[in-house]
């Protein structure tokens, strides 16, 4: 047998196993839901952390799903919490804190994914009240939304910066207050998200001092449901993370156009989204990570008093693993 044949064998014998290799693992498309729509209620904050969801509706992906979805706005995402309870929608886009804080006395909340990592709570202080480091911060006025995020970060914060929080007087306001408040000059320093961090320290300009103020800490934006909602819905859940992975990718593989999109969902401008973006990690995840966050803030509640109860909740009790499971299961990191 001549080396040109024994080489064209070869050829053939590598190309017939490579073809069944790709046929084996190659990507499964999911078949085209053709049953009846539904309609999703979600309430939610009209920030960028919503991005996943604004691209989905925006690109038909929930519509291809079966899913007719309303977004009913708020002003911050703990709010969400009771209606959630209440069934008065179906699912809440909060950060991870706020199902914390509720899940003492609302065992039956569940967290279907989180849609967001985020790094952009920025602590924000007045110069000309003599803030120029963390220490100053001693004996100041401290503007926060009440049981909000902000709390537990302002905590860390200090606890970073070798003060505690019965070292500054913390003030209660809500976010649609704080811009004013800073402005004005009634508080002294915020601890806040964007847009109001960004809004706030344009307006103070040089007067601002700024500084991070997750300590590291990421925070994850979730689909809140309840326990009622997963028993009764369990595919249209599933349908809605399979719309919300599309848009993933899309925002992956789109970025300027998924940007535009946010940018008129959220009515802002290119330079607030240019400045916001590499702050967020936008992916539809479960991750162990969050969980651990989550036992952390619970414990920081208790040891606060924002609740009377002793013990940190099991919170995987409070993660709703299966629709995840069954759309992208390796986005799933949480031991169970």
């Amino acid at each position: 047998m001549s080396k040109k044949i024994v080489i064209s064998i070869v050829e053939i014998v590598v190309i017939t196993v490579a073809s069944f290799v790709w046929w084996q693992w190659r990507p499964q498309q999911s078949p085209k839901y053709t049953g009846p729509t539904e309609k999703v209620t979600i309430g939610s904050y009209t920030g960028e952390y919503v991005a996943l969801v604004y691209v989905a509706d925006e690109k038909g992906y929930f519509k291809d799903e079966g899913i007719d979805l309303e977004i009913r706005p708020y002003e911050y995402g703990i709010l969400t919490i009771p209606d959630v309870v209440n069934g008065v929608i179906d699912i809440g886009l909060a950060n991870e804190f706020a199902p914390v804080v509720r899940s003492f006395d609302s065992p039956k909340l569940r967290i279907l994914a989180s849609i967001d990592q985020t790094n952009s709570y920025e602590l924000i202080a007045r110069r000309d009240h003599g803030i120029n480091r963390p220490a100053d911060l001693k004996g100041k006025k401290i503007g926060i939304p009440k049981n909000s995020q902000s709390e537990f970060f302002l905590g860390t914060f200090l606890t970073f910066s070798h003060l505690f929080l019965k070292d500054v007087e913390v003030v209660y306001v809500k976010p649609s207050n704080l811009e004013n408040a800073m402005v004005s000059g009634t508080i002294d320093a915020t601890l806040i998200w964007p847009p109001l961090s960004f809004n706030i320290t344009k307006k103070l300009g040089t007067n601002a001092v700024v500084w991070p103020a997750q300590s590291g800490q990421d925070a994850y934006f979730v689909l809140i449901g309840s326990e009622d909602l997963v028993k009764k819905k369990s595919q249209v859940i599933e349908r809605m993370l399979r719309a919300l992975v599309k848009a993933e990718e899309f925002v992956k593989n789109n970025t300027l156009e998924a940007k535009t999109i946010v940018m008129r969902r959220t009515k802002t401008n290119e330079e607030y989204i240019k400045s916001v973006w590499p702050s967020n990690i936008f992916k539809v995840s479960l991750e162990q990570a969050m969980v651990l966050t989550m036992e952390g803030a619970a414990r920081w509640a208790i040891k606060n008093k924002l609740t009377d109860k002793t013990t940190v909740p099991n919170y995987l009790n409070f993660v709703y693993l299966d629709a995840l499971e069954k759309v992208k299961p390796e986005a799933i990191t949480i031991v169970h």
